[in-house]
């Protein structure tokens, strides 16, 4: 399998702007060869994206069946390059820091959900809606066995003994590369 691991500078708060970027990659690198190009932490956002005003935060957060994401759906299937990215997650009313994986054929192969809380300014500890994934999952892509994490989740024993219990071939952290 062959990967590639984009270090691309993103915009807070620019959705248009990195999902551009995204694009222009897929464009770029197809029939490169590549099974998956692998964007990081929040790229869809900016790693600074969130205002920690949840009404705020709510619209610029991205659904799994949106328009955003139905978008690259298309792209990935147009390029034949399947993508990985972080993205803030819209799901009903709760926010969370999330990685999808589509499949060169533009199927949702994977999401998961950050289980740390270090993705969150403190001022909203408190508020269930920013909220965590319940654990770590393994998947099927490209004939390999894989498991994601975000960034710190991979900061505590406790979780580094949770996701050593998932059988997996492969174990990705996503974390961000640059921003601007």
């Amino acid at each position: 399998m062959k990967l590639g691991l984009v270090a691309e500078l993103m915009q807070d708060g620019q959705v248009e702007a990195n999902l551009a970027r995204v694009f222009t990659r897929l464009e770029e690198n197809k029939g490169q060869g590549y099974d998956l190009l692998c964007f990081g932490e929040s790229f869809l956002q900016g790693f600074e994206g969130l205002t920690w005003d949840y009404q705020a935060d709510h619209a610029i957060a991205i659904s799994q069946d949106g328009p955003i994401i139905q978008r690259l759906q298309i792209q990935v299937r147009h390029c034949q390059t399947a993508v990985s990215f972080g993205y803030i997650e819209k799901a009903g009313e709760k926010l969370y820091s999330s990685n999808l994986l589509l499949s060169k054929d533009g199927e949702i192969v994977d999401n998961f959900r950050r289980v740390s809380v270090g993705w969150k300014e403190p001022i909203v500890n408190a508020d269930e809606r920013y909220a965590e994934g319940d654990g770590f999952h393994a998947f099927e892509f490209g004939g390999k066995t894989l498991t994601t994490a975000i960034c710190g989740d991979l900061w505590h024993d406790h979780f580094l003994e949770a996701i050593s219990q998932v059988p997996s071939d492969l174990i990705g952290s996503v974390k961000y590369f640059s921003h601007i």
